[in-house]
C-alpha cells in the first residue's frame, strides 16, 4: 500500500509515497446522522463556537479549511479507531459558528483555545486540513504539552507560496456583502461536481451553511488576515521559534496533484526542523480525507498510533567563508522571493 524509508540522518524525519488504489465503495453518508453526539455553541471571545463530539476515548480534535465546515469529515469519521473521542470544530466565519472577526490565525487559534479550556480538552492529538493548518501553527505553542500529535493534510502555514487567484482575491477591495447572495448556491453548483466529492445531500448542507449572513465577509476577512501578493503569511519558518520548545510530534500528508497548496511546500518543513513524518499521495488534490478516506484513514491511524517523537529544530549554518553570487542572481533570488515564486518543483 505505502512504500517508506528512512533518509539518512540530519536530512528530516520519516518520508513515504503512497500509492492509490482502488476503495471499496463503503457507504458512509449515514454515520454522522446515526452516531450518538454531543452538539453545543461553546461561548469564547467574540461569539461562539459550533462543536460537536462523538465517542469515548482520548481527545482527536479536527479542523476543517477555509469554505467548508465540519461536515468535510464525514467519510473520515467512521473509519477511524474505536477508541477514540472525537470533537469536530466549527472554524470562526464557517457552519454555525460566529461570523464576527477578526479572522486572522492568531485570533481563531485564541478562541480555539477558549472552546478547548471550556470542554476540558487536556491531552488530545488533532488533525487539520488547509486553513486549520495555519490555525494549529498558531495554536501549537498556547496548547504545551496538551497536544501530543499533530497531523497536518494539504496544511497552510507551511510556506508563502500560495496561487495567484488566491492573492489577487485577498487583496481585490470588494465587499463581501455584495457577494453574499451567490454564495450559497455557487457552494451548492462546485459541491455537486465530482471534484468536490460531496454527495448531493453533504452540498444541501454545506451550501445552507454558507449561505447565513457574513459569511462571505468572513472568507474575505480571513484572506486578507493571511495572504498579500507577496504570499501568505506567517509561514512555519516565522513560528519556528514558538513552536520548538514544546512542540508535538508532527506529520504531514499532501496529495502530489494539489493545485492550492503544492506538495513542494515540504521543503519549508525539511529545511527548519527534523523528525517530521512527511507523506506524498501521488494522484490526489487538495481535499485528500474526501478523494481517497481509505487511504487517509489507514495513515492516521499510523501516525496517531505511533510513539510521539517531538520535532526538533535544525541549527542554523556556521558560514566561516563564502562565494558572493553576480549581482543578477541575487536580484533574481530577491524577486522571487518577494512575490513567493520560483521555487523548485518536488523532486528537481
Amino acid at each position: 500500500m505505502a512504500r517508506a524509508f528512512e533518509r539518512p540522518a540530519g536530512t528530516g524525519g520519516p518520508f513515504c509515497f503512497a500509492t492509490v488504489t482502488h476503495e471499496s465503495r463503503r457507504d458512509t453518508r449515514h454515520v454522522m446522522a446515526t452516531t450518538p453526539r454531543e452538539r453545543s455553541l461553546v461561548p469564547v471571545r467574540g461569539g461562539h463556537l459550533h462543536v460537536e463530539a462523538f465517542g469515548e476515548g482520548r481527545p482527536l480534535v479536527f479542523l476543517h479549511g477555509l469554505a467548508d465546515h465540519m461536515g468535510t469529515w464525514s467519510k473520515i469519521v467512521p473509519l477511524l479507531p474505536p477508541n477514540r473521542r472525537v470533537v469536530l470544530v466549527d472554524l470562526p466565519g464557517h457552519g454555525l459558528s460566529t461570523r464576527q472577526g477578526p479572522f486572522d490565525a492568531d485570533s481563531i487559534a485564541s478562541r480555539l483555545l477558549d472552546a478547548f479550556d471550556t470542554l476540558g480538552l487536556d491531552d488530545f492529538d488533532m488533525v487539520a486540513h488547509s486553513l486549520g493548518g495555519a490555525v494549529s501553527l498558531a495554536l501549537t505553542p498556547r496548547l504545551g504539552a496538551r497536544l501530543r500529535r499533530l497531523a497536518l493534510l494539504a496544511p497552510a502555514g507551511l510556506s508563502s507560496a500560495v496561487p495567484f487567484h488566491l492573492r489577487l482575491a485577498a487583496t481585490i477591495p470588494v465587499r463581501g456583502a455584495l457577494l453574499q447572495p451567490f454564495c450559497g448556491p455557487v457552494t451548492r453548483l462546485i459541491a455537486a461536481t465530482p471534484l468536490a466529492f460531496y454527495d448531493a445531500d453533504e452540498a444541501r448542507a454545506l451550501a445552507w451553511s454558507n449561505a447565513a449572513p457574513g459569511t462571505m465577509d468572513a472568507w474575505l476577512g480571513t484572506l486578507r488576515a493571511h495572504i498579500s501578493l507577496r504570499g501568505l503569511r506567517p509561514t512555519l519558518s516565522d513560528r519556528i521559534d514558538q513552536l520548538h520548545e514544546t512542540a508535538p510530534a508532527l506529520s504531514i500528508l499532501f496529495g502530489a496533484d494539489d493545485p492550492v497548496i503544492p506538495a513542494s511546500h515540504v521543503r519549508e518543513v525539511e529545511a527548519v526542523v527534523r523528525n517530521a513524518n512527511i507523506c506524498i499521495v501521488p494522484g490526489l488534490g487538495h481535499v485528500p480525507h474526501r478523494q481517497a478516506p481509505l487511504i487517509v484513514a489507514r495513515w492516521l491511524h499510523d501516525v496517531l498510533e505511533a510513539a510521539p517523537m517531538p520535532l526538533e529544530r535544525h541549527r542554523p549554518l556556521t558560514v566561516v567563508s563564502g562565494f558572493r553570487s553576480p549581482w543578477y542572481r541575487r536580484a533574481s533570488r530577491a524577486i522571487a522571493r518577494f512575490f513567493g515564486f520560483g521555487r523548485p518543483a518536488l523532486g528537481a
